[in-house]
């Protein structure tokens, strides 16, 4: 049963309120990704580095989104969900800041590396109240919903990135997004709720037992793989994409930014369809057609580029991709969840370390591998595909979720 079905239209209200600010926090520590891709080659210069290590900035930010779940998840199961999600918060007004202002390398990877930590206390902290304030079908279409609103961040963070770009420097970037996050800092102290239980002793041999627990959990195992093979797939492509698609003569944009823009507007139909359609077709059904729009377009896409049928073509193809993952990521979340069967705290630690340290192995590999045509990120994206839906379709043996169970 929905646990807000008791409440009232003003509780209801506030509730509502607390998903809308998590989700504003999330979109502006995804920004610090997004927004700062076209300034990527003028980063390079100004810091005189290598393309290699230029790309390695994103890396560090997703090191530090795969590395603080850990000792999140027990923190905010002892501590409550509010205080970490809110420390996250201000952590990021300051590293961004930081950003902006810092001339040394060594400290703007420091900066960057912290920058990633805090989206840990989103997903660890501000995800747990969510999975713990709704239950079932809402809990799926609200993470379908702010799914399609985060997502905004890589489809129209490159616009907004060069917009800037073609007014301030790239330092400017950073400032803005210390500012943006101040909103959503004030939204979540007035409306966000502490679900978890009351306050427990931090102990860590409890939570050393629970990781454990949970890392012997092969169904839950292979759900979270599946989910990371196909989100390190289009982390690879944002960290890959400047490279690929800005003219780096003439510095033009618009490849770049139509791309990223066109890719992400399908990943939001992809998740507007999961809330739509989970209850008629089923979550089941959603995560299968997911991972197979996977494969079949990354397959087309690879296909496209090795013909040489041109970018539009082989971005064309490639729309399937994102379509899917949107299609897929919902339901699969809430799966690999339930399997989790552990402390919410715990659960979401290791569900978005798995995510974040896949991601961070993905994009370094693609830094390390050159991935310097359309064909060779093609073929990455056919292998990481391939792999997802190999491990979908011939060992994960999903069942009902709880509320399919329900019916």
């Amino acid at each position: 049963m929905d646990p807000m079905a008791h409440t009232s239209p003003a509780d209801r209200s506030q509730g509502n309120l607390f998903p809308f600010a998590l989700v504003m926090f999330e979109l502006a520590v995804y920004f610090s990704v997004d927004m700062y891709l076209p300034a990527m080659p003028a980063l390079q210069v100004g810091f005189c580095i290598s393309e290699r290590m230029t790309q390695l900035t994103l890396t560090c930010w997703l090191i530090g989104a795969g590395t603080m779940q850990v000792a999140l998840g027990p923190v905010s199961d002892s501590l409550g969900r509010r205080p970490v999600l809110l420390s996250g918060c201000l952590v990021f007004v300051i590293a961004s800041v930081g950003c902006a202002l810092t001339s040394s390398l060594p400290l703007f990877l420091l900066l960057r590396t912290l920058q990633g930590c805090t989206i840990c206390t989103a997903l660890v902290a501000g995800y747990a109240c969510i999975h713990e304030r709704y239950s079932g079908v809402q809990a799926v279409k609200t993470l379908a919903w702010m799914n399609g609103v985060t997502v905004l961040a890589p489809a129209i963070g490159p616009f907004l990135g060069a917009a800037v770009l073609a007014i301030w420097p790239w330092r400017a970037i950073f400032l803005l997004l210390g500012l943006a996050a101040l909103p959503p800092f004030l939204l979540l102290y007035r409306y966000m709720p502490e679900t978890a239980a009351p306050r427990q002793p931090l102990s860590l041999g409890t939570a050393l037992r629970s990781y454990w627990d949970l890392l012997r959990n092969r169904a839950m195992l292979l759900h979270l793989v599946s989910f990371c093979l196909v989100f390190s797939l289009m982390l690879s492509w944002n960290v890959s994409s400047p490279f690929l698609l800005i003219e780096q003569d003439t510095g033009d944009l618009t490849p770049f930014v139509t791309a990223q823009a066109y890719l992400y507007l399908l990943f939001i139909a992809g998740t507007r369809l999961a809330n739509g359609w989970v209850l008629s077709k089923g979550a089941i059904r959603l995560i299968r057609t997911g991972f197979n729009l996977c494969l079949a377009g990354s397959a087309l896409s690879l296909l496209s580029a090795v013909l040489l049928a041109g970018t539009p073509c082989s971005l064309l193809c490639f729309g399937a991709v994102t379509l899917g993952a949107g299609l897929l990521f919902p339901p699969l979340f809430r799966r690999t969840i339930e399997l989790a069967n552990a402390p919410m705290g715990i659960s979401m630690a290791v569900f978005s370390s798995g995510m974040n340290i896949f991601a961070a192995a993905a994009t370094f590999a693609a830094a390390w591998l050159r991935l310097d045509t359309l064909q060779a990120y093609f073929t990455w994206a056919f292998l990481l595909a391939s792999a997802a839906f190999g491990l979908a379709r011939w060992r994960i043996l999903p069942a009902p979720l709880s509320f399919e169970k329900a019916e």
